[in-house]
């Protein structure tokens, strides 16, 4: 009997921090929109990242699924999501992973922003950020 095929695509929302691109799956995204007056850490300070201050950049509220509840952080523009074939993504080696200060990152992958040069993101697990950042 055959094993079901995997994944062929995964859907990534892209954004930046600190003057870099990141990525979420965007099944871990529960929603986008303007900061208002919502309090909210930016994800500069969750990653441990200078903010981008000049020029500041205009900053969104993303909202993440957390196995706890809700990860609100402010992060900037751009924010895109994107259908990339699953011949993107890099998983990091588990070896590479367990030597990480940065517990939450979970891969890497391809992606060229509209008519840039190709780059590698860091894809982020928001279920790995502390449980002192999730409101339920």
């Amino acid at each position: 009997m055959d094993a079901a095929p995997g994944p062929t695509e995964i859907d990534l929302v892209f954004f930046a921090v600190g003057g870099q691109v990141f990525a979420v799956e965007s099944a871990k995204v529960r929603s986008l929109s303007e900061v208002g007056k919502v309090i909210a850490p930016a994800m500069a300070d969750v990653l441990g990242l200078p903010a981008q201050t000049d020029p500041a950049p205009r900053e969104w509220l993303l909202r993440l699924v957390h196995p706890h509840g809700t990860l609100a952080v402010r992060v900037n523009e751009p924010v895109v999501q994107e259908h990339l074939p699953i011949s993107d993504l890099y998983p990091l080696p588990l070896l590479l992973e367990a030597r990480l200060t940065l517990p939450w990152v979970r891969a890497l992958v391809r992606w060229r922003e509209s008519a840039g040069d190709e780059m590698l993101i860091v894809v982020l697990d928001p279920a790995r950020f502390a449980d002192g950042l999730v409101s339920t």
